[in-house]
């Protein structure tokens, strides 16, 4: 089994919290033997299922790369 063959809720099988111990060492099994590119395909999946379950829209463009906060407490006294 491949990871482009698995199913969404497959891949959430293969990660913690596990069901039980038969599934905590399928997926030990299963992560140690995924290639590196299956790994990223694979947690970009999950990740944005996460997002998309926390209401956030993964497809829309986002409007910036880049946020800056300042926050008061970060200022650095001259020297």
């Amino acid at each position: 089994m491949t990871m482009s063959t698995l199913s969404l809720s497959e891949l959430k099988r293969l990660t913690r919290p596990y069901a039980n111990k038969a599934d905590e060492e399928e997926a030990f099994r299963y992560w140690v033997n995924a290639t590196i590119e299956e790994r990223l395909v694979a947690t970009r999946e999950l990740t944005l299922a996460h997002y998309r379950e926390l209401g956030v829209d993964v497809d829309k463009p986002m409007e910036k790369t880049l946020v800056r906060r300042t926050v008061p407490w970060l200022a650095t006294e001259g020297n």
